[in-house]
């Protein structure tokens, strides 16, 4: 029997970690709070400029989620994001939070569109997949993983985490302010 090492301030839950060879993650409202958007300079450039009080107001529990990131990839876990929103937004806080140059979340497994795409949506060039599923089934032929029960997706989406559901993913729908959610204790993804 292998030994897992968990550090002790990781929670970690063993069931998912035992079952999932792939774990995805949505962006929007499940790892940051879309209000940013709104608020702050979301150019790549002043992303990776943040302080860590500024990021934690931007994505509350960055310092959970990149432990539980490095720890499951180096016990032979996959990671990757599955977003709707922008690539060059999601890639910028990935180096911000991972440190630059980091190997855990790149174009490879950020499924994402380019700001050019999400230009494109306003005149009619672009139209985004009609749930998260085609996103993970592109996660999932890159690190070869063919059992949908071997997935795992977080997202604040109902209606992307009932679509998994459907296939055979594992999915936790992650709670939001935008979803109408009243704990806030609970908002976004963490322990």
């Amino acid at each position: 029997m292998t030994t897992l090492n968990i550090p002790p301030n990781l929670t970690l839950s063993l069931y998912l970690f035992k079952q999932c060879k792939l774990w995805v993650w949505d962006f929007d409202d499940t790892l940051i709070n879309t209000d940013t958007y709104y608020k702050n300079d979301m150019t790549p450039a002043a992303i990776r400029e943040r302080t860590d009080e500024q990021l934690t107001e931007e994505v509350p529990q960055w310092r959970y989620f990149r432990e539980l990131a490095n720890y499951l990839v180096n016990n032979g876990r996959y990671v990757g994001i599955a977003s709707f929103g922008t690539l060059e937004i999601i890639r910028a806080y990935m180096n911000r939070i991972f440190g630059f140059n980091q190997k855990i979340f790149t174009d490879k497994n950020i499924i994402a569109p380019r700001y050019a795409q999400r230009n494109a949506i306003s005149i009619g060039r672009f139209t985004p997949p009609p749930n998260k599923n085609e996103y993970i089934y592109t996660l999932m032929r890159i690190y070869r993983v063919q059992d949908f029960k071997r997935v795992v997706l977080f997202d604040d989406n109902a209606s992307n985490v009932a679509d998994a559901i459907a296939v055979g993913i594992i999915a936790i729908q992650i709670a939001a302010p935008s979803n109408g959610d009243k704990n806030s204790d609970q908002f976004f993804f963490g322990p």
